[in-house]
Formats: C-alpha cells, sequence, structure tokens
C-alpha cells in the first residue's frame, strides 16, 4: 500500500511511477517537466505519487507528449481508470445495508462537515476565521502612527537645507509610489500600510505650504492621488472596506484637481473589484461603467475596467454583455503604450486574452475553456523559466484559485486541490485571496467531502485563515488601552 492509499502493483501506481522514471530518464527536475507543460511543479509532484484519485486525462496527454511515450502514460490511466471505477463498486455494494434502515434528516447547511476527526474545526464560525479582515486596518494604522518611519525620516533629510525642497520631494515620491506599486502584492501588508500612509501625509504636508507653484502643485496634488490609490488598495486587501472608501474618495478627488483622470479610473476600478468580491455584482457593474468613462482610452485603468466588466456581466449571467465588454476591452489593451507596466499595483498581466477571460468563462461553466485560458495567463504572466517575483504576488494566488475551481469543475479533484494547496503557500494571503480560497473550499466538498486531497485542502485553508487573522489581533493588541497602575 503507497502512503496515499494505492497497492503498489496497481495501474495508478505504475503510473506514477512510469511518470517519475521517463522524467528521471530525460535528466528533468520537475520544475522543469512543469514549464515544458505548461503546468506548476505541484502537479508534476502529484502526478508521480499514486493516489486514490488518478489524474487528469489533459495532464497525462501532456506529461505523454512531453516525456515521448508514445501513448504509454493514456493507457497506463486509461487502466487506472477502470480499476478505480471496479473499486468503487465493489466499496458501494459493501457499504450496502442488508435490511431496511431509518433515512436520516440531512439538513442542507451540514453539507461542508468533513470526518468526525475534523468535526470540531469545521464547526468554526466563518465569520470569527476572517475576523482579522476587520480589524486589519485598525492594526495598520496603530503600527504606522506608532513611530517616525525610515523612510519619512529620509525624505526630510534629503529634502532639508535644499534649494529646490519641493521638486527633490516630488522626484522622491514618485520613486516611491513606482516602489510601492511593486511592493503592495508580495510584501506584508501592515508594514507597507504604514509606510504608505506615513508618506501619503508627508505629501499632504507639502500641499499645504504657502507659495507652492502651480507646476509644483499640480505634480504633487497627483503623487497623492496615487498614493491614494494605493491605499485604497492596501485597505481593501486587508477587508477594511470602510477605509478603502475613503482612499478611493480622495484619490478621486486628487485625479480631478490635478487634470489626471486616470487616477479616478483606478479608484472606480478599487470600489468595483471590493463590490465584486463582496458578491454585489450589479453594483460592481455600475461602478466599473462609470469608471470607463472617466478613465481615457490608452491608459491600463481603462483596460482594466473593461476587464473586470466582463468578469462581473459573467457572475450576473449576461453572455452578451459579456462578450461585448470583452470586446471593449481587446480593443482598450490594443490602445496601450508598448512599454505599459506588467507587473505592480498599476499594471496589466498581456496574454492571449483580456484579464479576467478565464474568470468569466468559469462563471459560465465553461471549465475546460477556463483551464486552458489560466494556463495561459500562467505561461505568460508567471513563467517558471526564469526567476520571476509575480509568483510570489496575490495576483498569482487568485489565478491558482482560478484554475482550482476549473479543475473542481471538471472533476479534477487532485489537480483542484494541489492548485489550492499552492496558492495558499504564497508568501502573502490577502481578502480576495481568502474568498476564493473559501469558494474553492466549498466547491470541493460539496462533493468529495471524504477525499484525503480534500480534507488536507479545507484543514490548510482553515489554519491560514485563522493564523491571519491571530497575527492582527496580535498587532491590535498593542493598540489596547493599558490600565493605570
Amino acid at each position: 500500500m503507497t502512503a496515499d492509499g494505492a497497492t503498489a502493483d496497481s495501474a495508478a501506481a505504475q503510473l506514477a511511477q512510469e511518470i517519475k522514471r521517463l522524467r528521471k530518464a530525460a535528466d528533468l527536475s520537475q520544475p522543469e517537466l512543469a514549464g515544458m507543460i505548461g503546468y506548476t511543479r505541484q502537479y508534476v509532484s502529484m502526478a508521480e505519487r499514486a493516489g486514490k484519485n488518478v489524474p487528469s486525462q489533459e495532464l497525462i496527454k501532456a506529461l505523454d507528449k512531453a516525456l515521448a511515450a508514445n501513448g504509454a502514460l493514456i493507457a497506463l490511466r486509461q487502466n487506472a481508470k477502470v480499476e478505480q471505477a471496479a473499486l468503487r463498486q465493489d466499496m458501494t455494494a459493501m457499504e450496502r445495508p442488508t435490511g431496511p434502515v431509518a433515512s436520516p434528516t440531512v439538513d442542507a447547511g451540514s453539507a461542508t462537515t468533513m470526518s468526525s476527526g475534523n468535526s470540531a474545526r469545521v464547526e468554526r464560525n466563518p465569520v470569527n476565521r476572517r475576523s482579522f479582515l476587520a480589524v486589519g486596518g485598525a492594526a495598520a494604522f496603530g503600527t504606522a502612527l506608532s513611530s517616525q518611519t525610515r523612510v519619512l525620516q529620509a525624505l526630510e533629510i534629503v529634502t532639508s537645507g535644499h534649494a529646490d525642497t519641493l521638486g527633490v520631494a516630488i522626484d522622491c515620491l514618485n520613486e516611491l509610489i513606482s516602489h510601492y506599486s511593486e511592493k503592495l502584492s508580495v510584501a506584508p501588508l501592515a508594514e507597507t500600510y504604514g509606510d504608505l500612509l506615513n508618506v501619503r501625509s508627508y505629501a499632504g504636508g507639502l500641499l499645504d505650504r504657502p507659495g507652492t507653484s502651480a507646476p509644483q502643485r499640480s505634480d504633487l496634488t497627483f503623487a497623492a492621488g496615487r498614493l491614494s490609490n494605493l491605499l485604497a488598495v492596501a485597505t481593501s486587501y486587508m477587508g477594511d472596506h470602510e477605509s478603502a472608501l475613503v482612499w478611493c474618495v480622495d484619490a478621486e478627488r486628487r485625479g480631478d484637481e490635478s487634470g489626471s483622470r486616470d487616477i479616478a479610473g483606478w479608484a472606480a476600478l478599487t470600489r468595483a473589484t471590493m463590490a465584486y468580491y463582496q458578491g454585489r455584482t450589479s453594483r460592481s457593474v455600475e461602478l466599473v461603467v462609470q469608471g470607463q468613462a472617466v478613465a481615457p482610452m490608452g491608459t491600463v485603468a481603462r483596460a482594466k475596467l473593461a476587464a473586470h466588466e466582463m468578469r462581473a456581466r459573467a457572475m450576473l449571467g449576461d453572455t452578451e454583455g459579456m462578450t461585448h465588454a470583452k470586446r471593449r476591452a481587446t480593443n482598450a489593451i490594443a490602445d496601450l503604450p508598448t512599454n505599459v507596466a506588467t507587473t505592480g499595483a498599476f499594471s496589466i498581466a498581456l496574454a492571449e486574452d483580456p484579464p479576467y477571460t478565464a474568470t468569466s468563462l468559469l462563471l459560465l461553466n465553461r471549465f475546460q475553456e477556463a483551464a486552458s485560458a489560466t494556463r495561459s495567463v500562467i505561461n505568460a504572466a508567471y513563467p517558471t523559466s526564469t526567476h520571476n517575483r509575480n509568483r510570489q504576488s496575490s495576483s498569482y494566488a487568485r489565478t491558482l484559485l482560478i484554475l482550482g475551481l476549473a479543475e473542481a469543475g471538471l472533476g479534477h479533484i487532485d489537480e483542484a486541490a494541489v492548485a489550492g494547496r499552492t496558492a495558499l503557500d504564497s508568501s502573502g494571503l490577502v481578502w480576495p485571496t481568502l474568498v476564493l480560497a473559501g469558494k474553492l473550499d466549498q466547491a470541493l466538498i460539496r462533493g468529495h467531502k471524504d477525499a484525503a486531497e480534500v480534507v488536507g485542502y479545507h484543514d490548510l485553508y482553515l489554519d491560514m485563515t485563522d493564523r491571519a487573522s491571530s497575527e492582527l489581533r496580535h498587532h491590535c493588541s498593542h493598540l489596547a488601552p493599558k490600565e493605570k497602575e
């Protein structure tokens, strides 16, 4: 018996052993083979382990071709599926009662209950598990204001005594905006938020200085708006939607004052994204349509807004509206400059289709197309062949979860769980990521609650949400007023 429950001489075990043998014969590592077939390393690792669930036909076909197995792996998989079907029939026969029994009443709300050993953990209140979302903004706010940050000290030193204080400050602010745009999705949120808050406060102080020239005031207002954009994203990632809305309002105002409608477009996208993940899809569509009326063509904000409208309309089942939005997104992407940013908060991932195409297909239950589209995005935006910092980002984690949901829709439970575990193992978990992780958890439990891979993912999901909650409760403990001695 293997560690995952397959007998050593079963077809599933033979399939796993043959994949591993062929890979080693080709002198390939798991990451190298994964890059060749357009999957992540975890998929190759899973295929080389014999378990209760057989790898998907698409994965085995890709491996068979890459390893020049000439159909041998496909044949072994077919044998494994036959064995699997026979085993399930035997198990059903063994479990069938021989006499009349009372039919238990099943509560639909208990569909997420796992095995008895995990029941105590499953009964945790999901609101409590995600309580960190409500306290994230307060925790980071206290951290930010507790002491002057090093970046603020640096700003004050390099601008003091300089003839062109505002000019130097504007250059520094623009450099920091670029830096935090890249850092936001890969660094600890509380740390990034604290620095952003201090820098935004510093920019506001410069705006209040008398005698600022009109061009300098415009540049400072633009920088303040960009920083408010980043703060809106950061607080939305924390689940602190009230603070995010305040920063969105400020960004819109700064965009209007500086004549940069692009800033208002990004604020509209943040609002629309929050509404989407909150389940207020109709409101999300309204916000994204308003944003497209503001954001100019030729900007990333305009393209991302159209792409978001596509997935929001797909969520509503509006296939025609989704198609029109996809066309607008395609046209907006075609209008982008060649040097468009492809990493960071103000970026767009360029692939064969507009962003969120895979999500839109998933929402329309076109699971095979969604899985293929997601792999195309992973290959284009998160390649394994190079040192890619994007693979540490929260957007990569969400892309993996979309792939997991598509695989779950296809009935590929092992692949779905692998994608989910890889996403939850990423460097930073944020509110939208955990929303998707919860949806994958529900999808897996719905029909496969006793499968080992599903139980493993479910436990990891609970652990990660609890860990995030504990970390932010620790930050908040420093904000509590101390009793007088």
